[in-house]
Order: C-alpha cells, then structure tokens, then sequence
C-alpha cells in the first residue's frame, strides 16, 4: 500500500505498532468509512464512485501487478470530504 500511487487508492502516509499485541495504525489521507454515509448517496454518486472503486481495481491488478489475494469489502471503501471514493487496497 505504502508505494501505490493512484487518484482512487487510499493514500497511504504512515503507519506503526506500538507493540506486537497492539494492532498496526495506519495514517492515511483524511476519510471516512463509506458505509457511514452511503445511505445519503444518490444513486448516480453511487454509479461514479464505483467505477472509481473499478478504476482502482484496474490499476491494482493491472498496473501495480498485484499478486494474490487482494482483500475487498465494504469495509475497504472510504469517502472524502469532496465525495471521492477511495479503496484500501490490502494484501493477505
């Protein structure tokens, strides 16, 4: 995630541990869950933010060359304060 460059990936700025029983702290661009707001989304907010999501998608196997599995969910999606939607892109 720290070295993916694109418009519809979460920008990744830092991240930590404390310690090892403590779970790892990611600093990102400022967002929020979509699943928070996607109740108040239009749906033709809905349609271009998911070919956002599609668009990063894209970029991650087709660009990037991501290998493996590539954990997506609605908990992956984030929204920023102009509306953007966002992807986590997190490999397991």
């Amino acid at each position: 995630m720290r070295s993916l460059r694109h418009p519809n990936v979460l920008r990744f700025i830092d991240g930590f541990q404390q310690d090892s029983s403590k779970p790892y702290v990611l600093v990102t661009e400022r967002v929020s869950p979509l699943s928070h707001s996607l109740k108040q989304q239009a749906p033709l907010q809905i349609r271009l933010g998911l070919q956002k999501i599609v668009q990063a998608l894209d970029f991650v196997v087709n660009v990037a060359k991501i290998t493996g599995h590539v954990d997506i969910d609605k908990d992956s999606i984030f929204i920023t304060a102009q509306g953007n939607w966002k992807l986590l892109v997190h490999e397991t």
